[in-house]
């Protein structure tokens, strides 16, 4: 009887060949709608972060502190808000914000996000060791989830 058990679930077993390039095809297309919402969500993050900042939020949702009195009575000179320290005298170091890179490491996709000129950067690097803003809060953190879960809707199609 064991024998005859045995012999009827091999039967049960089946061998099924598929066309590679249709599947390699497949996961080139899925990578090209993945990457798309990383785009997606990436550009939503930088655009949170960027607001967070403009509202003088730091990078763990808290006030920044203000600026130092030299600097506040010489943006006030030039017709500036100076009622929170909100790092937009020009606009051009959170315009620097960008995504830098998007690529795939083995089964992972990264995104990376850096502030594109040497300059931004430097005032960038200078604000944060005063008090950290660069980065993702809790809040900007939250958005990034409500985005993620818009885009994979998108990309599997629900």
């Amino acid at each position: 009887r064991q024998g005859k058990k045995e012999a009827e679930g091999e039967r049960m077993n089946m061998k099924a060949e598929t066309d590679t390039e249709q599947l390699e095809l497949f996961q080139r297309e899925l990578d090209e709608k993945i990457k798309a919402a990383l785009v997606a969500v990436s550009s939503d993050a930088i655009a949170d972060m960027r607001k967070r900042v403009e509202a003088g939020k730091n990078l763990k949702d808290g006030k920044m502190p203000d600026y130092s009195p030299s600097y506040k009575k010489w943006k006030k000179s030039r017709g500036r808000d100076v009622s929170k320290r909100d790092l937009t005298f020009t606009g051009t170091m959170l315009g620097a914000i960008q995504i830098t890179d998007i690529e795939k490491r083995g089964d992972k996709w990264v995104s990376v996000i850096g502030i594109g000129d040497a300059r931004s950067k430097q005032i960038a690097l200078y604000n944060q060791q005063i008090d950290p803003w660069f980065g993702f809060s809790p809040s900007n953190k939250k958005q990034i989830s409500e985005s993620i879960k818009t885009q994979m809707k998108k990309v599997i199609g629900g």
